[in-house]
């Protein structure tokens, strides 16, 4: 550690590098780009700008047809009390005509309800129809490591080891490579506070560091200066053996048997492997009938016994391996409780409402004519404010809640967050305006729903809570007032690199909450529009607006979010399907007269088609999944560089407090900058610790920085043979394997090579015969004097790495772990059982 301070245009590039989406050259997406580019992120990104733009003329166009019913709207009379906004409206149904014969004004107001619910009707279906076509385009433009790999669901917890899942899968193709889900939320969680206490320690110990320069400013004396030097150093060395604990409590973890979730993931080696085990895994409707009733049986068993879901995997950045272990059982119940919490916001909102009509009406029964018009529009006015900061409320609690239920991806945990936050939307910014307005109508009215046409009705509050809807949240998503606080407030108090691009890090982006917004947007237009036409235009605008927000804040505010798949667009196709039932049961209480009411009832049966009719079974409608088309090209998997793969943290090496001890080196205190792939603790920790400088140094000592090593030549793939007699100058040790390794040899071997040295787990084909199933009870002990192999380290690890070498005898597949001071060309050696 150098007297330097922290560099802070270091800590600005690195966040500019993470934020938004990058191109092939790792350069930001120019915010006036085509929509096509963001299918870098995934297919929910591109269908969500896309949705916002189609509906954006939508509602365009639902204005032009409401046109006839705004101006006759406008040219009804109405009591002088009524200001400009109600003038707009419907009005009181008093103020039209009953009779719908002699009368046109109801048809004036019936014939646009019914082709605008046709026309958004019909907008459902080409959302539906994005949703294939957007997919599938993306699907070709972009390959990632999804197009080669599955999901694989409901296996044994005796039976889950990646010699038994490759034997069976390569019936369907060469498989690539398994990664097997084991239980590790208590790993993961170390790991986070192993992380969180290294920023800690690195910034104490640039606070010592620079502790003498600023008091030799300041005049401090020598002694104050070693003392104030002395305490941030012993609270560096705490915390600093702090992560020496939790890294033995990690490695601990990891020594013991590790527990399957049941779920795994494999990748083929080409896409065409893929489809063919999707294909015998997903059978057709008749096909499942024809199972059920044991007339045919084509889906595959494991081990002859076992039935597997299979489905198509999501993203790796898309996995949290530590929810694996939750059931569903479980996480329902985590889901419950977040629910609960939205309903007492929501009550909260609805109390709150009831308040300021009870104070409306107060003040009107005291006021002449024009004081209770501007009372009532700012009663109105602060209502509008209450149910948005509830709105505010209800956003960051659920994001916050929805942690706490564990769900398997991100996309399960955006949807979660989506479903939410839409319907706690659409009850506290729609319908609980309506509902109070019904419940404080004066008493004898003949209908309680006519004082949502009066001053500071319901009426009045829409159009308020439409206009601080189209501006407020998307002021909140492009200037963060929390960024700006880390990054120009707390950012000054950082004495660490470290530190400061911490203070520094881009918000991460929730577009579960991104897709709320525009359903809640929508939705505002479709229920009020019918009543107010002007809302149509109203919500345009809003759009427009959350367009240009959107895509700002996701390509220059928020971090790139993990590529998403078509779910969140298709919850919110269905979130507007109900939203549509919904304008239409409003159109038949706005109309008073029976015949005029005949054509929301047609709509009703049209809404009833569209919702329960499956058209999902037409192709042009059916959600996209590749099974017939081979959109890589016919590349291999191992050919495409860069491809991220399935790993599973409790199987990765552990990153050290300390480096490796290299040869002529002390590691006193010396805090090394661990690099990637390098000066990483494996598995069998045993060899590995003793390199380690466990009992030297300490954070109280000075620190220096510690060059990167260079990088070594590029040599061969590790290979295996039988070690010779003797080594240089002695015989070979002829000992007795630990009881550690013992328990690696009696378990299945669990094959996985860290992503950052893309090795792939089995580099050499698997044995021809399938292995026998034998129960975890009757494993064989190892014998008592293990055989050596010499292994040459390949050129893309390093000490500390995990690697698999194939034993020469009889091809079974052994994880080792490089020793300290081992680089790419060196030989080492390693005992295996016979």
């Amino acid at each position: 550690m150098s007297d330097e301070r922290p560099n802070l245009e270091r800590a600005r590039e690195n966040a500019r590098k993470k934020e938004g989406f990058k191109d092939e050259n790792g350069q930001p997406l120019p915010l006036h780009g085509p929509l096509k580019q963001l299918g870098r992120g995934g297919v929910g990104i591109e269908l969500f700008f896309r949705t916002i733009r189609l509906s954006i003329g939508v509602f365009f166009l639902l204005f032009l047809i409401s046109v006839p019913s705004l101006v006759q709207n406008v040219r009804t009379p109405k009591a002088e009390s009524e200001g400009l906004i109600l003038a707009t409206t419907l009005g009181l149904p008093s103020n039209l005509c009953g009779d719908a014969e002699r009368c046109p004004t109801l048809w004036m107001q019936v014939i646009p309800w019914f082709i605008i619910t046709v026309i958004i009707i019909l907008f459902m279906y080409h959302i539906r129809y994005l949703q294939r076509t957007v997919a599938k385009e993306v699907d070709r433009r972009f390959i990632t490591a999804g197009d080669y790999s599955v999901e694989v669901r409901g296996l044994p917890l005796n039976a889950s080891s990646e010699p038994f899942l490759i034997t069976f899968f390569e019936q369907f193709g060469k498989v690539h490579m398994v990664s097997v889900g084991y239980k590790c939320g208590e790993f993961v969680q170390l790991q986070r506070k192993w992380k969180e206490l290294g920023v800690t320690r690195d910034d104490l110990l640039a606070r010592a560091a620079v502790a003498s320069v600023e008091d030799d400013a300041g005049g401090a004396s020598s002694a104050r200066r070693a003392d104030i030097q002395q305490g941030l150093r012993t609270k560096a060395g705490e915390i600093e053996a702090e992560m020496v604990r939790l890294e033995e409590a990690m490695r601990s973890l990891q020594a013991n048997d590790l527990e399957p979730t049941g779920a795994a993931f494999l990748i083929f080696e080409t896409e065409a492997g893929r489809r063919q085990c999707l294909r015998a895994h997903n059978l057709e409707l008749y096909e499942r009938i024809a199972e059920w009733f044991g007339v045919v049986t084509r889906r595959p068993k494991y081990l002859d016994m076992y039935k597997l879901e299979v489905t198509p995997a999501p993203e790796p950045s898309d996995v949290y391996w530590e929810n694996l272990e939750v059931g569903p059982e479980e996480v329902q119940k985590r889901s419950v409780r977040t629910t609960a919490f939205s309903v007492l916001l929501i009550l909260a909102s609805f109390g709150a409402l009831l308040l300021f009509s009870v104070i409306k009406e107060q003040q009107e029964a005291r006021l002449i004519r024009q004081e209770r018009l501007n009372v009532s529009y700012g009663v109105s006015g602060a209502a509008a404010g209450a149910i948005t900061l509830v709105n505010t409320a209800l956003k960051y609690a659920v994001i916050y809640l929805t942690d706490f239920e564990r769900r398997d991806t991100r996309t399960e945990y955006e949807e979660s967050v989506y479903f939410k936050l839409t319907w706690a939307y659409i009850i506290n910014q729609s319908l609980l305006v309506l509902i109070v307005g019904a419940i404080s109508a004066p008493r004898g009215a003949r209908r309680s729903w006519f004082s949502w046409f009066e001053d500071g009705g319901a009426m009045t509050q829409a159009f308020y809570i439409l206009l601080a809807n189209a501006v407020v949240p998307e002021f909140v998503k492009v200037v963060r007032v929390d960024v700006l606080t880390y990054r120009y407030l707390l950012a000054r108090t950082a004495r660490s690199q470290a530190k400061l691009e911490k203070y520094w890090e881009p918000p991460e982006a929730t577009l579960g909450e991104f897709y709320a917004g525009i359903t809640k947007t929508c939705c505002l237009g479709l229920l009020y529009g019918p009543a107010m036409p002007i809302a149509y235009i109203v919500t345009a605008v809003a759009l427009c607006i959350s367009y240009m927000a959107n895509k700002y804040a996701l390509l220059r505010v928020f971090k790139q979010p993990p590529a998403i798949n078509e779910g969140l667009s298709e919850q919110y196709r269905t979130a507007m399907g109900w939203v549509i039932l919904g304008s239409i049961i409003l159109q038949l209480v706005y109309t008073g007269n029976r015949e005029a009411q005949l054509m929301p009832i047609w709509l009703v049966v049209l809404w009833a088609l569209y919702k329960f009719v499956p058209v999902k079974w037409l192709p042009v409608f059916r959600l996209y999944v590749d099974l017939d088309s081979d959109d890589t090209g016919g590349r291999s998997f191992s050919s495409i560089a860069g491809l991220p793969k399935y790993s599973c943290p409790i199987v990765m090496p552990i990153q050290s407090v300390r480096a490796p001890q290299r040869q002529g080196e002390s590691l006193s205190g010396v805090r090394p900058t661990l690099a990637e792939g390098a000066g990483l603790v494996g598995m069998l920790g045993q060899s590995v610790r003793q390199g380690l400088g466990m009992t030297g140094g300490g954070g109280s000592q000075p620190v220096q920085p510690v060059q990167p090593a260079p990088q070594p030549p590029a040599l061969p793939r590790a290979e295996a043979q039988p070690a010779p007699q003797q080594y240089p100058g002695q015989a070979p040790p002829q000992v007795a394997p630990t009881a550690q390794q013992q328990q690696m040899q009696a378990r299945p071997s669990q094959s996985l090579v860290p992503q950052a040295y893309a090795q792939p787990a089995y580099s050499q084909p698997p044995p021809q015969q399938p292995p026998q199933f034998v129960p975890p009870s009757q494993y064989q002990q190892p014998p008592t004097v293990p055989t050596l192999l010499a292994v040459t380290c390949p050129d893309n690890v390093g000490p500390g790495s995990m690697m698999f070498v194939q034993d020469p005898r009889n091809g079974q597949l052994v994880r080792v772990t490089v020793p300290p001071g081992i680089y790419p060309g060196n030989i080492f050696h390693v005992s295996i059982g016979p």
